[in-house]
Order: C-alpha cells, then sequence, then structure tokens
C-alpha cells in the first residue's frame, strides 16, 4: 500500500512539475515579448528624441557644433587650435573650456550611446573626443605661459613674491614665486583656492615658479586599466532569464526521460531473465521425470511440491519446517524480478546554481602602489601641481620692451625628485632594542629628512560629499594609473576637512575615496505617484536619497546625511537617469555598483544574477500600479531567493500591510511569512497558482484598474525605472 502511494504521489508530482515547465516557458516568453515592445517603442521615442534635440540646438545659435556632424565638430576644433598664441589669455582660455567642456560632454553622451553606430565613424569621433581633450590642456599650458612671460604685474612688493590667482566655473588657475631667492619665502597658502605647499632648500635659489591649476574634471582615469571590469567569460551571464531556465528545463526533462527509459529497459530485462530462468527450471524438471525409478510410489505426491518450490515458495518438510534449498532460493529470486512495469520517481527539480558566483579572478590584481578603480575613485577635480622654468622677462629700454622668444612657446616642467631616505619599517625593529638617545637621533633625523620633502595642504573641497577620509594620488604618465608612491607623513582633519602630506615631487595629483562607503544599503522604498511618475527613496549606509521618477526624467528631491549640501543645486532638475548617476558620481555619492562590485563590499547578498535583472524589468513593467520596498529577510536568504515587500497602490482593499514576495529563479509566489514574523518561512500564501515571474504574477492576482494602469505606462517610463533598478542593484545589496 505504501509503495503504491508513493509511485502515486511521484506520478502527481511528475504530472504537475511538467505542467509547471509549460507554463514557466510560455509566461517567460511572453514577459519578454512584452520587454522587446517596451524596446522597439524606446528606440522609436529616441529618434524622435534626437531630432528635437538637434532642432533645439540649431536654434540656439550659441556657434557651437553639432556633434552628430562630423564636419562640424572637426572644423570647430580646427579653429580653436589655429587661434594665435597671443590671443590665448588666461580668461580667453578659460571662458573657450567652459563651451569645450560642453561639446566633450555631447561627444562623451552620445559614444557612451552608441549614436555613432558600431563602424568607422564611431571610431573616428572616440579619437575626436581625444582630441579635444588633448587641446583643451595643451591650450591651458599656453595660458600659463603667456602669464608667466611677463610677470610684473604679479609681483607682491611687501614679499617680492609672485602671487597670481584666477578663478573660474571649470578651472582654477594659481602661480607663484620666489622672485627674491629670499629662504623665508618657503611657500604660499591660496585661500581662495584651499591649496598651501612649502618648498624644500634645494628649491629656495631655482628661477621656477609653482602652477596650481585645479579643474572641476578628470580627463585621464579613463585611461586606467582598471577603469573597467575584467572581461572574463565564466563571469558572463546571459541576460534573459528564459536562457538560463528554459534551457535548464529541458535538460532537466531529457534527464527525467532517459531516467524512466532506463528504469523500463531494466525492468523488461529483468522480466526476460525472470522467464529465462523459470524456462530453464521446468526443463530441468521435465528431464528429471524421465529417469529411472523416478516414478516411485510416492513421486504422485511429490512432485506438486517439486513444482511449487520452482514456481512459488518453498517447499515444506514433513516435518512442517521451510526447505530452503537451492531451487527455493530461485524461486524467491524469479519473484523479486517480476516483469511488472515500473515507474520511475522524478527527483525533486533543483534550483539552478547562480550563473555569476563569486569568482576570485574577478578581482583586480594591481601593483603596489597602483589605485585600483574598481574600489577607488578619483573626486572632488584634479590638482595640477607644477615646478615650471620661468621664461625669460621682457627688458624696458627705453620707450622699447625687448621679449626673448621661446620655441615651443609653452610651459617648461623643471624636474625634481626629493633625494629622501624613509624609515625602516616598524616590523624591522620590533625586537631590536634601542636606546633613548638613540631613539631622539633617529627622531631627529627622520624630522630632518622630511624636510627634503614638499609639503602640500588642500582643502576638501564643498562640492563634493566626504564619507570617508580621502587620500592623495599621483597620475603616472608612463604606467598610465593613479598611484600612491611618494607620498609620507599624510594626515588628515576630520573636524576642518583639510588634507596634507609630504611627496618626493610634483605632478598631476588627486583625491582618492572608497567608492562604496555608503554600500550596501539600509532600506528603500518605491512608490508609484501617477500613470507615469513615481518615487524612489533609498537609505545608504551614511546618506539618504529621495528621487521623483516623471517620464522618462529623474529629479533629486533631497540628499541628507553627507558633509555638504553641494547637491542642492541639482534638486529639482529633471535630468536623464545616466546623466543623474554622473552628477551624483562627480560629487562623490556612489550608490551604483557594478557587477564585479561585490568583492569589495562587505556584507552584500549577491542574488542570481539572470532572475535579478529579470524581476527588474518586471518591476519597471508593473512599477506605475505597485508600491516595493526592502525586507529585512533578504539579506540571508540566499542567493536564489529574492525577497522584498510589495502591494498594490490603487485598490483601497490592497493597500493593508504589504505582502513579501518571494522571487526564485523558476517561480514567483507570495508567502504567508510577514515582515514582522519572528523567523522566516517560505510557506505559499494558501492557494496561490504558479507564476513564473513578477509580471504574470500581478496580471494573474492584480485589479481590474491596476492591469488597466499598466497598459497605459509609457515605454520611455518603463525604461527609466529599468535603468534606475538595474544600476542601483536594490536586491543584492539590501
Amino acid at each position: 500500500m505504501r509503495v503504491e502511494t508513493e509511485r502515486l504521489e511521484a506520478e502527481e508530482q511528475r504530472l504537475r512539475e511538467a505542467e509547471e515547465r509549460v507554463l514557466r516557458r510560455m509566461q517567460l516568453i511572453d514577459t519578454d515579448e512584452t520587454v522587446r515592445r517596451t524596446q522597439e517603442g524606446l528606440a522609436e521615442a529616441q529618434a524622435l528624441e534626437y531630432q528635437n534635440d538637434r532642432w533645439e540646438r540649431y536654434m540656439r545659435c550659441d556657434g557651437l557644433p553639432d556633434p552628430l556632424t562630423r564636419q562640424e565638430v572637426t572644423a570647430y576644433l580646427n579653429s580653436w587650435r589655429e587661434s594665435p598664441i597671443e590671443v590665448e589669455t588666461h580668461l580667453e582660455v578659460m571662458r573657450r573650456t567652459d563651451q569645450v567642456l560642453r561639446v566633450i560632454d555631447d561627444l562623451q553622451r552620445h559614444v557612451r550611446d552608441k549614436a555613432y553606430g558600431d563602424g568607422e565613424l564611431s571610431e573616428d569621433m572616440a579619437t575626436i573626443l581625444q582630441q579635444y581633450q588633448d587641446t583643451q590642456t595643451a591650450k591651458l599650458d599656453v595660458a600659463t605661459y603667456n602669464v608667466l612671460t611677463d610677470l610684473r604685474p604679479h609681483i607682491d612688493l611687501e614679499t617680492n613674491t609672485v602671487q597670481f590667482c584666477s578663478l573660474g566655473t571649470h578651472i582654477s588657475l594659481a602661480l607663484w614665486s620666489n622672485c627674491s631667492k629670499n629662504l623665508k619665502n618657503k611657500g604660499y597658502l591660496f585661500q581662495d583656492l584651499g591649496v598651501r605647499f612649502e618648498l624644500p632648500k634645494q628649491l629656495m635659489d631655482k628661477d621656477i615658479a609653482v602652477r596650481i591649476m585645479r579643474t572641476e574634471y578628470d580627463h585621464v582615469s579613463k585611461f586606467c586599466r582598471t577603469k573597467k571590469m575584467l572581461d572574463l567569460a565564466e563571469f558572463r551571464a546571459r541576460e534573459a532569464l528564459s536562457d538560463v531556465i528554459l534551457e535548464e528545463d529541458v535538460r532537466l526533462q531529457r534527464e527525467q526521460e532517459e531516467a524512466e527509459r532506463a528504469a523500463i529497459e531494466k525492468a523488461e530485462r529483468e522480466a526476460a531473465e525472470a522467464a529465462a530462468e523459470a524456462a530453464a527450471a521446468a526443463a530441468a524438471a521435465a528431464k528429471e521425470k524421465r529417469r529411472p525409478g523416478f516414478m516411485s510410489a510416492g513421486s504422485s505426491r511429490s512432485a506438486s511440491p517439486a513444482k511449487s518450490s520452482v514456481a512459488s515458495s518453498p517447499a515444506k518438510s514433513p516435518g512442517g519446517k521451510k526447505k530452503k534449498g537451492k531451487k527455493g532460493k530461485k524461486g524467491k529470486k524469479s519473484k523479486s524480478r517480476s516483469p511488472k512495469r515500473k515507474t520511475a520517481t522524478p527527483a525533486p527539480e533543483p534550483e539552478p546554481e547562480p550563473p555569476v558566483v563569486k569568482v576570485a579572478s574577478l578581482l583586480m590584481v594591481t601593483d603596489k602602489e597602483e589605485v585600483n578603480l574598481r574600489r577607488y575613485r578619483v573626486i572632488g577635480g584634479l590638482i595640477h601641481f607644477d615646478l615650471l622654468d620661468i621664461p625669460p622677462q621682457p627688458k624696458v629700454v627705453g620707450d622699447w620692451t625687448l621679449r626673448a622668444i621661446d620655441e615651443p612657446q609653452t610651459v617648461r616642467r623643471y624636474a625634481f625628485r626629493a633625494d629622501y631616505q624613509p624609515p625602516p619599517p616598524p616590523e624591522s625593529q620590533a625586537n631590536r632594542r634601542r636606546e633613548p638617545e638613540q631613539i631622539e637621533r633617529e627622531i631627529r633625523q627622520q624630522e630632518a629628512e622630511l624636510q627634503k620633502l614638499i609639503a602640500v595642504s588642500v582643502d576638501l573641497p564643498d562640492t563634493t560629499l566626504w564619507f570617508e577620509p580621502p587620500f592623495f594620488v599621483r597620475w603616472d604618465d608612463e604606467r598610465t594609473f593613479w598611484s600612491t608612491e611618494g607620498f609620507y607623513d599624510s594626515r588628515y582633519n576630520e573636524e576642518t576637512y583639510v588634507l596634507q602630506s609630504r611627496t618626493l615631487r610634483l605632478g598631476l595629483f588627486g583625491l582618492a575615496v572608497n567608492r562604496f562607503s555608503n554600500l550596501p544599503y539600509q532600506s528603500w522604498a518605491f512608490t508609484p505617484t501617477g500613470v507615469a511618475s513615481a518615487e524612489l527613496s533609498i537609505t545608504a549606509a551614511v546618506a539618504t536619497v529621495h528621487l521623483l521618477v516623471q517620464d522618462d526624467l529623474v529629479s533629486l528631491i533631497q540628499v541628507t546625511g553627507g558633509s555638504s549640501d553641494c547637491l542642492e543645486a541639482f534638486y529639482k532638475q529633471p535630468m536623464k537617469p545616466e546623466k543623474l548617476k554622473q552628477v551624483m558620481q562627480r560629487h562623490g555619492l556612489d550608490l551604483f555598483p557594478e557587477e564585479d562590485s561585490y568583492l569589495y563590499i562587505e556584507g552584500s547578498s549577491l542574488k542570481h544574477q539572470p532572475c535579478e535583472k529579470h524581476l527588474y524589468w518586471c518591476m519597471a513593467l508593473v512599477g506605475n500600479a505597485y508600491g516595493f520596498s526592502s525586507s529585512r529577510w533578504n539579506l540571508l536568504a540566499g542567493a536564489d531567493n529574492l525577497v522584498l515587500q510589495f502591494r498594490e497602490m490603487l485598490s483601497e482593499q490592497l493597500q493593508g500591510n504589504p505582502a513579501l514576495l518571494l522571487v526564485r529563479p523558476r517561480k514567483t509566489t507570495i508567502v504567508e511569512c510577514l515582515e514582522t514574523s519572528q523567523a522566516w518561512a517560505d510557506a505559499e500564501a494558501p492557494g496561490m497558482p504558479y507564476f513564473a515571474d513578477l509580471y504574470h504574477l500581478v496580471e494573474g492576482l492584480g485589479s481590474q484598474e491596476a492591469r488597466a494602469r499598466l497598459e497605459a505606462a509609457p515605454c520611455t517610463f518603463v525604461d527609466c525605472l529599468h535603468t534606475l533598478f538595474t544600476s542601483t542593484r536594490l536586491l543584492s545589496y539590501s
């Protein structure tokens, strides 16, 4: 009876799984088709948007080139290149830079969006973009040179030093020189720039100037090899969940059919063997009958038990005991190999392993001094800290002013590297006994060594949010990466936001910080407010961000928890999600982890990648009628279990406590467990039918009003939500 019950249960499970496979295939393909239609509508909307952008640019008549027209872009660049050196004053170059940066931003956006296609034109425009950046840097050097050619207007008569400072929107330029070679004039504080420096004695008698140029942009980090994630074949996850799950379903079904076929073949083979054994036993019995003396008086009575012992149960001896003879064993074996057809018990379908696991080889291996931009980011602009040769100064002879012309007419950098002997590492002196006099002597020697270095101090700009202490990095031109080499005695004042250090040499400096100081998230909540509007609130590790989505644009509503209010200037300014991401990252608020970021973030719960990406599409498709929020059960639920709260925001009877949604690669369901429950349980709510994903769960259980609202969602709004969800990756980092 028990065997029959198990067989029926196995058969019922097999039929149920087969039915779910059919539904899963239909529903996932249907969702993919809905996404495809959304993307087609989006492509049409983007084409119209590009046309409108070009018309608006044409009507502005601001003299800037159309970034989609190669001839205009190159003509503008060549015109700037050929402008006479005499007119390249620092004010003119700063003004022109403000315009050029707008062109560079447009070119970067179109290259990123592949507006030029994937062919030769795209490569040409990327090259032209780099030429714009190189030309802009060269023009700044020319403007600096033009100031250096005549320092007379900038000499401070009280200190007899050159002091020049000019502030701009994107560039600020300062120059200093010790004209009198007075040893007391070691350095200077440019208060408007927030930069202080002090030179060692070795540089006091040199005809050099110190240039400090702060830029609000970064044109070099893109050259770092750590800027992009490693492209490893073992990490590449297929985008569509249907590609992963349906392929897995086919494989499991094939394995199940093979198991059933093998079981049937085995049963038939055992039945054939049993029949052969029975035939052999019958032949042996017949042969025994024909032997002489076999037909005795008791033979007719003993023949029946003999046949019985072969065919069924063991014979009994006259004393009533079971006689376990050889033939009895054969009979028992024959019974166990009955030709009855067996039904294979299907194994429960396992959830597929996450296609993206924590791949150790994704961890970027760097040199000792190399800054890994997978973990860190250079923010707050860049500081060009240079020692420059002073060109020949003009001489006044009567009514004449004589000038010597240098070739080339640009700055020449003065090479300097301090002859500094760093102290031995602490571990080398841990077990060495030293006298107090020796310790004092070593301290004085170290202080003397530090005086050989260039001292720099920087006020952290209030245009950036600082959540952790930054550190100095220098650009290495030869190896094309940011380096920490050559910085000593670094200190940070958390109250005044001042970073100071001593360095072997100057160059292009940056301020590096941990990219993920605000991850993982503490909580998040998404709420629809209209057919094409919604709000997203994210409480990160330190900061809290409130966003408003309206059609295809996103606005910052409020940011709290930062070191300054630098993002207030962007409040209620609608922009594309990609632009919002750039603005937030540039100002130090990075809530946009990439696919390998989990390697550098403690406490994250990396989820099944195709399942998570598919869920974000489903959330975007239903996002104008359903609200979502984080769940405390998600973190420890495992890679294959994505847990979040959700509820319909239209029907009043459904606006009570939010339900818990459990999303798995093969199934999406509502569980009985609540956010306030004492313990996690994945038992389904009573009467829940099968759904492959969130989109079909909503279609099956949602109200009529909600389904009507979903149909009215613009494709641009859906795409905007999808971009936000995939950029912030709320499920893997909460």
